[in-house]
């Protein structure tokens, strides 16, 4: 007999949000979240952590329920080929970046990961973090680095004035020249601030790989996740990266220095915020973590709008892709003053026109 469905889609947020905390935090399975599930309810959980980038971590809970509460054969089997080809794409990856490490080094170049690659150790098992390319920075010898790959008969594509970019073993990999874009004031600030503290010595060696430290991270990973929320990009495995890092990461900071820079930025409100937003998806308390008190109101609406956010589709027709636009930054609109210290009409829409022109003329240019 087919089980009855769950009547909203809140209860497969509480669903999806417990099945997190169990896979990443080793709590005990809420086994009566998942004794009334219908099949389309077992899809719609699937789906939900697929938008999110989080398949192989939920499907770890999935393993440790009772047979009676499985989820339909055919779906299971859909999942298991999925996890598989995450974890076989981790083992690639990791292996590139061995490989280009090791190559540069060799060269006298060394070589920092940061975001996807380099928050795969927060995870109870490191290839669950799916990502899909790896970004590096080289200390200053931007120009040397890309001629050594340059050098082994790889392409590098130099058009971005933010990173080069080439692939290895068919994975993306971005040669950061700055951290962040300079076209808004902020970033311009925390680009600076993270270039005078960012050094090789700081960096946390994991398995020969440098990954940045706790100081370099908090506001890198803060204005990362602040930057995709600001266009409607974001994801709960965002948030799960944000969470995570200040679970193990945390007690390792320069508070002073912390708030110093979040204050001087105006990106407090943000930390505090998404702070929050991390301790409701993770269940877990961050009181320690606040500089100040964070807006719970304001937290509640910023995570249901990342839960809530859907992919955005690709469109070739100008007219369309330019509506698209003006309707992303009008629904985006009310994230800025308070939340996020960026100008909106002066730092933002006209980049993102800009940005939104030069995206449909390249896809016009592949096309043909």
């Amino acid at each position: 007999m087919e089980r009855p469905q769950i009547e909203d889609n809140m209860e497969i947020k509480e669903l999806f949000f417990s099945a997190l905390q169990t896979a990443l935090l080793n709590r005990p399975v809420k086994l009566e979240l998942f004794s009334h599930l219908s099949d389309e309810d077992w899809q719609k959980l699937y789906d939900v952590s697929k938008d999110h980038g989080l398949l192989a971590v939920v499907f770890n809970t999935v393993t440790q329920l009772p047979n009676e509460l499985q989820p339909p054969h055919d779906l299971k089997l859909n999942w298991i080929v999925s996890v598989e080809r995450i974890h076989a794409k981790f083992g690639i990856q990791i292996k590139t970046a061995h490989s280009l490490s090791e190559y540069l080094q060799n060269n006298g170049v060394q070589m920092m990961i940061m975001k996807g690659l380099s928050l795969a150790p927060y995870y109870p098992d490191p290839s669950d973090r799916e990502f899909g390319d790896i970004d590096i920075y080289t200390f200053g010898q931007f120009d040397l680095s890309n001629r050594l790959v340059q050098d082994r008969g790889v392409e590098v594509n130099m058009e971005n004035d933010k990173h080069s970019v080439f692939r290895i073993n068919g994975i993306l990999v971005e040669n950061h020249l700055i951290f962040l874009a300079f076209y808004m004031k902020v970033g311009r600030m925390i680009n600076d601030y993270l270039q005078k503290i960012c050094t090789p010595d700081k960096c946390h060696n994991v398995d020969g790989l440098l990954f940045p430290d706790a100081d370099f991270n908090v506001i890198f990973l803060l204005r990362h996740l602040s930057s995709h929320f600001s266009k409607g990009r974001s994801s709960i495995r965002n948030v799960v990266d944000w969470g995570l890092f200040l679970i193990n990461d945390f007690d390792k900071l320069n508070l002073s220095e912390c708030e110093h820079i979040l204050r001087e930025t105006g990106m407090l409100t943000a930390y505090n915020v998404f702070t929050k937003v991390a301790a409701d998806v993770l269940g877990t308390d961050f009181s320690k973590c606040y500089i100040g008190k964070p807006d719970e109101k304001l937290a509640a609406k910023v995570l249901n709008e990342i839960y809530e956010t859907k992919l955005r589709n690709d469109h070739y027709n100008f007219v369309v892709t330019m509506k698209h636009t003006l309707s992303v930054l009008s629904g985006n609109r009310w994230k800025y003053g308070y939340l996020l210290p960026d100008k909106f009409w002066g730092e933002i829409t006209w980049r993102s026109i800009r940005t939104g022109v030069k995206m449909f003329i390249e896809k016009i240019k592949i096309r043909h």
